[in-house]
């Protein structure tokens, strides 16, 4: 990321960028307070000496910094800042040599200082109309802000980067690294911010390091306080529009659903066409609807429905909202929007047979029971392996007074529930006592494709299923006690082809 201002460098006025190209020939400093005058009410007057002999160690160390000479150039940074603070002190409205006390601050990495600096400068050369010197100290501090920004922003990166490849394997050793890096990024931006303070750039990043350091609560500070000054400002709003929602939902990961649901609200109050507001506003309220019983779990998960009803409506083409909306629907006991709703969702999932059922269920809550079969058939159609699928249309078929398919679709839930597979299907039926139903069952059909044994109630019985004909044979002492057979959904209140054959 490269900010306004990125690569900028320090600004000279012209008779010192002059000398420090030339290079600066060491003496007193007083021999160089002649070039440094004030030109006030049309009389020249005599600089403080402090300021002036500040400016020429700015000079000195500026020259000995680029001639890389480090052991001179700390010293007369020190020697500069010494001396510009007197200035600063005795001559308050040499704001030319306040901006140097500022630039040798930021050199000296005093971010605070320098800031304060930089801005006293700032606003008291554009009380005087100079426009050049104003320019001139905004470019020299917009240059160490540069720095600074830019160094955040990198060790935020690096950290983005990592946390897109930490898995939960990797987590443990990963972390570590990266948290360093929040924290390094989260040094840098606060020094940036202090140079520019209410700078929107820096604000946003430096709330995404808090935030991504786990501290969304310091992101939010941080970007309401920088509102306060600029409230119209797209870059804060934005920032603080994610920083928001990402507290909320790390809120509803720790559980802590009502506040999240708090701030949730609020903001789809203000920005109801926000898929990510609506769609985890509901996600709150169907996980605190789950820790509730009677009618506060009903009302959160009627809540939940209407919010992932709402996020449903924003993306129509996305199936597994509707499939989402459906879910809490069903479970507020709001059947028709779950009907609806669970139909949009098998648009996209046509052979999916847990909709399917869930879908039956609910149209059993509307009494559709003629409806209910049909659907649930078509699911224990896709899955005929599914024992739960087998006892909700069993259920569905009881409720709708189909006494023998209820039996014939429980005694399947039964034998896939507690039956034990024999290793060898077909040795075992053909092991069937001479001229016992089970006989003639293995001569007619062939040998099965599954055998079960099983008991319930002191009853023993042995199931053999044909599932490329969907029926199973349930045997007990070698004769038929139940045929069930799925192949269609027998839609009459009683009766069916079902029972001894």
């Amino acid at each position: 990321m490269k900010p306004p201002g990125a690569g900028a460098q320090p600004s000279f006025p012209d008779a010192v960028r002059e000398r420090a190209n030339r290079g600066s020939v060491r003496g007193a400093v007083g021999l160089l307070v002649a070039l440094f005058l004030l030109a006030s009410c049309g009389t020249a007057q005599a600089r403080n000496p402090h300021c002036s002999g500040g400016i020429q160690y700015w000079s000195l160390w500026w020259t000995d910094k680029e001639k890389n000479n480090l052991e001179d150039y700390k010293r007369e940074l020190g020697k500069a800042i010494e001396q510009l603070q007197m200035c600063s002190a005795e001559d308050p409205k040499d704001f030319e040599a306040l901006g140097y006390l500022a630039w040798c601050y930021a050199e000296a990495d005093s971010a605070a200082a320098a800031g304060r600096a930089f801005a006293r400068a700032i606003e008291g050369l554009n009380a005087k109309g100079d426009k050049k010197g104003v320019d001139r100290v905004l470019t020299n501090r917009d240059s160490y802000w540069t720095t600074y920004y830019n160094t955040g922003i990198r060790k935020l990166k690096d950290a983005l980067d990592l946390q897109g490849t930490m898995t939960k394997e990797t987590e443990s050793s990963v972390k570590p690294q990266l948290d360093k890096n929040l924290r390094e990024a989260i040094a840098g931006l606060d020094k940036a911010l202090l140079l520019k303070p209410g700078d929107a750039n820096t604000l946003s990043a430096l709330a995404s390091a808090h935030d991504n350091l786990g501290d969304p609560a310091a992101a939010e500070a941080l970007l309401r306080e920088g509102l306060k000054n600029a409230p119209k400002d797209t870059t804060l709003q934005e920032a603080f529009r994610h920083i928001r929602l990402s507290g909320a939902i790390h809120q509803v990961g720790e559980k802590a659903y009502d506040p999240a649901i708090a701030t949730l609200e609020e903001m789809a109050k203000s920005d109801s066409t926000s898929f990510d507001v609506v769609f985890n506003l509901a996600s709150a309220y169907l996980n605190r609807g789950q820790t509730r019983q009677g009618d506060a779990r009903k009302a959160d998960l009627k809540s939940a429905g209407r919010w992932f009803a709402a996020a449903s409506a924003l993306k129509p083409d996305d199936c597994d909202v509707a499939y989402d909306a459906a879910i809490a629907y069903q479970n507020g006991g709001e059947w028709g929007s779950a009907e609806a709703y669970w139909r949009r969702a098998l648009k996209c999932h046509p052979d999916d047979s847990s909709m399917l059922s869930d879908l039956a269920m609910v149209l059993v809550e509307e009494g559709k029971y003629a409806e209910a079969i049909e659907t649930m058939h078509q699911g224990v159609m896709k899955s005929p392996k599914d024992k739960d699928l087998h006892h909700n249309l069993g259920s569905i078929y009881s409720k709708a007074g189909n006494k023998q398919k209820s039996t014939e679709e429980l005694m399947v839930y039964l034998a896939l529930d507690k039956g034990k597979p024999v290793p060898d299907a077909a040795a075992a039926a053909k092991a069937a006592k001479p001229g016992s139903t089970a006989a003639q069952t293995f001569s007619k059909m062939g040998p099965p494709d599954q055998l079960v044994v099983w008991e319930t109630d002191n009853q023993k019985f042995e199931s053999w299923f044909y599932w490329s004909k969907n029926n199973v044979f349930h045997f007990q002492g070698g004769e038929l006690s139940v045929r069930s057979d799925w192949n269609t959904a027998d839609l009459k209140p009683s009766g069916g082809t079902g029972g001894k054959k």
